[in-house]
C-alpha cells in the first residue's frame, strides 16, 4: 500500500509540473503517511511529514495522528508521545480528538504498558473532558492482557461504561 501511495504521489507531482492544478495538500500527505503507518514504517512516516513541511503544506490533527499511529503500531510509546506533544505545541491546541488520544493509548497497549495506559486515560481523557469510547477501553484491556494481568483486564471489561464490541471480547478471550 505504501509503494502504491508513493507511486501515485509521484504521478501527481509529474502532473503538477505540466501546469495542471494538482498540488499535493494536507490530505494527500496524510494518505501517504497513513500508508507508511499501516506498514509500521514510522521512519518513512516522519520523513514524509518533514517533506510536507518543506513543501509548505501546513499539518492538521489528522496528519499528526497518522504519524502517531505509525509509532503506536510499533508500541513506541516515547515517539507516540513526542508526536502528540508536538501536535499540541505546533498547533497551539489542547487536543481533545478521541481518535488521536486513542491512537496514543494504543501505543501503550501494544507495548503492554498497562499502568501507563491507565494513567494516560486518566490524565489526558478525563482532565480534558473527553469521554473514552469502546476503543479506549479495548486498549486498556489489551494492555493488561499483554502482560498477563487478566484480573485487571477483566476488571476493565466489567466496568466498561459503554457497549462492548467483538474486540472487547477477543481481548479477554
Amino acid at each position: 500500500r505504501a509503494d502504491l501511495a508513493v507511486r501515485y504521489f509521484s504521478r501527481m507531482e509529474d502532473h503538477q509540473k505540466r501546469q495542471y492544478d494538482t498540488r499535493p495538500d494536507v490530505k494527500t500527505y496524510s494518505c501517504v503517511i497513513d500508508a507508511f503507518g499501516k506498514n509500521s514504517d514510522s521512519a518513512s512516516a516522519e520523513s514524509w511529514f518533514q517533506r510536507m513541511l518543506n513543501d509548505g503544506v501546513l499539518p492538521n490533527v489528522t496528519v499528526f495522528t497518522c504519524v502517531i499511529h505509525a509509532h503506536a503500531r510499533n508500541g513506541n510509546v516515547e515517539r507516540a508521545l513526542y508526536w502528540f506533544n508536538r501536535l499540541e505545541s505546533d498547533m497551539r491546541i489542547v487536543c481533545t480528538d478521541v481518535i488521536t488520544l486513542n491512537t496514543v493509548l494504543d501505543s501503550y497497549a501494544k507495548k503492554g504498558h498497562a499502568e501507563g495506559a491507565e494513567t494516560f486515560l486518566e490524565d489526558y481523557f478525563k482532565t480534558r473532558g473527553v469521554r473514552p469510547n469502546v476503543r479506549s477501553y479495548n486498549a486498556l484491556i489489551e494492555a493488561h492482557a499483554r502482560v498477563g494481568n487478566l484480573s485487571s483486564a477483566v476488571n476493565v471489561f466489567d466496568r466498561m461504561p459503554c457497549k462492548r464490541d467483538t474486540v472487547s471480547y477477543n481481548n479477554i478471550i
